[in-house]
């Protein structure tokens, strides 16, 4: 399934005539409609996952400064890639579906909240934490709460907001989710570029943020897809910084 449809620029089922004349259709937008829409998301996913990742490891950079790398990266490449896209989806955003943005960012931190709390509590009184070589979740939950008191949690909340709520959503749903969405049907689009999200911060983070990466790109995509804006889902993203950086910057209370 295309991208017909999708969003107001989209053209009709026999793409002949657009919907808004003397517009560039999305299709049009692409920057080679003869190029493989698979070939460039894995040059994309090439360059995030190998770049970012590897440097994370090669150099020994803190966590959070190779997910900032990332978002970076990301967001970049997918204005680059499909400006004529970002562009429509960003400014698409007059959606009553503006709302599931707090409602699907509080309800993310919640379940981050308690999946960590639980986690903890099971890990501690198994055994299963290893106080010499602890998870690299557990490490990054630390070094979250080590830059919380230096940094003063309003900045770090809406310095994350900033930059991992607006570059990663260019990336992930603006770039990623639609290229799929080019070559296979919408749902199949959102399982997989929510598959590759959770996959991506798997390798940064650990199997704990890989599986929540998961089932928030999928809430994400979902959003996006029904509100054909990009707002809705870095709104989301943004919030759900906030509340996990500004107004609980300890993130686990038994760290």
């Amino acid at each position: 399934m295309g991208l017909v449809g999708y969003i107001p620029l989209t053209v009709s089922k026999n793409n002949k005539e657009p919907h808004t004349p003397g517009k560039e259709t999305i299709r049009e937008s692409l920057s080679n409609e003869n190029s493989s829409p698979l070939f460039d998301l894995r040059i994309a996913l090439m360059v995030i996952f190998l770049g970012v990742v590897s440097l994370g490891y090669m150099a020994d950079i803190p966590i959070w400064i190779t997910i900032t790398i990332g978002a970076l990266a990301g967001g970049g490449w997918s204005l680059v890639k499909e400006k004529s896209l970002i562009t429509s989806l960003v400014t698409a955003w007059k959606t009553e579906l503006l709302i599931a943005a707090p409602v699907i960012a509080f309800t993310a931190y919640a379940i981050v909240e308690v999946s960590i709390q639980f986690a903890t509590t099971a890990a501690l009184n198994n055994g299963g934490i290893n106080p010499e070589n602890p998870p690299q979740f557990i490490m990054w939950l630390l070094a979250v709460k080590s830059a919380a008191a230096v940094v003063p949690p309003a900045v770090t909340g809406i310095a994350a907001g900033l930059i991992l709520g607006v570059f990663e959503e260019l990336f992930w749903r603006g770039f990623i989710l639609t290229r799929l969405m080019i070559v296979t049907g919408h749902g199949v689009a959102a399982l997989i570029g929510s598959a590759l999200y959770g996959v991506y911060y798997f390798f940064l983070m650990g199997p704990y943020a890989g599986l929540f990466a998961l089932m928030f790109g999928i809430a994400l995509s979902l959003v996006v897809i029904r509100s054909k804006s990009l707002v809705p889902s870095i709104l989301t993203h943004f919030i759900f910084l906030i509340l996990t950086l500004w107004i609980r910057p300890d993130v686990n209370i038994l760290l």
